[in-house]
């Protein structure tokens, strides 16, 4: 049984969603951003999902663009990324682990090779947000050639074909989009229509259902289980509070921490 799998058998029982945090490797240095991710285990954690730095985020809000561009002006590269994603494994080794990342990193040294390195270091499922369904069939075939579960997005606008193909595809979780737009805490989640999209999947025996985009605080996430989501990811409201930390702070990691806490379930 995979990792994640595990993960959503136990917080079932627990009558609670997976608290996944979204950060990006790198922010704003490869030494901080360990430190930032060890605060977020330490703070309750489930699991994690990981951003490799990309020029051109286009899924992503301000928030996690800034944060991009921070690992970029600090000189991370993807295999800085895999470098430092080796370290979790060897630390947390029951700890699952998505990984988001865009085509052109993924392209930039064959597919095959990249989810060679993914699998090597350790990560359980990758997300790339810019392929669509359609195109993504050897994308696919390097994931499971590898061991790695494919991760797709259930948009609102998503038809009964698409929601099909995507259950036939996708493996570990569904990435439920809670609302149109991209990622951050400007607008507010949609739970009514992602509730509406739990019982889509269902239907079509997809993955269990995570949902993004929006979710800023311990209410929405509360509210997110109500609709049905077996996990929930919040990156921008973790990501904005942490840029304001001094890197004292984030070494120290208590404050990370207690924010990891407050933001899920207190």
């Amino acid at each position: 049984m995979s990792r994640f799998a595990k993960l959503f058998q136990t917080v079932a029982k627990q009558k609670r969603p997976a608290y996944i945090p979204f950060l990006m490797l790198g922010d704003p240095t490869l030494a901080l951003s360990l430190a930032s991710i060890e605060a977020v285990i330490a703070g309750g954690a489930d699991a994690l999902e990981l951003g490799i730095p990309f020029s051109d985020p286009v899924a992503d809000g301000p928030t996690v663009r800034q944060a991009a561009g921070r690992a970029l002006a600090a000189g991370v590269n993807t295999h800085d990324c895999f470098t430092l994603i080796q370290t979790i494994r060897s630390r947390y080794p029951e700890l699952p682990i998505g990984l988001l990342v865009y085509a052109n990193l993924v392209f930039h040294n064959d597919i095959d090779t990249f989810y060679q390195r993914a699998s090597s270091a350790g990560v359980d499922a990758v997300l790339i947000p810019d392929v669509p369904l359609v195109e993504s069939a050897p994308f696919v075939r390097g994931a499971k050639a590898h061991g790695i579960q494919p991760i797709f997005l259930a948009t609102p606008t998503c038809n009964e074909q698409d929601l099909t193909a995507l259950a036939s595809q996708s493996e570990g979780y569904t990435y439920v989009v809670t609302r149109s737009g991209v990622t951050g805490t400007e607008r507010n989640s949609e739970l009514n229509k992602a509730q509406e999209m739990v019982q889509r999947l269902k239907a079509v025996n997809a993955p269990p259902a995570v949902f993004g985009f929006g979710i800023k605080n311990a209410t929405e996430v509360a509210n997110a289980y109500e609709k049905g989501a077996a996990g929930v990811i919040i990156g921008s409201a973790l990501i904005q509070a942490i840029s304001k930390m001094s890197p004292e702070m984030i070494k120290d990691g208590k404050e990370i921490s207690a924010l990891t806490k407050r933001i899920f379930c207190h």
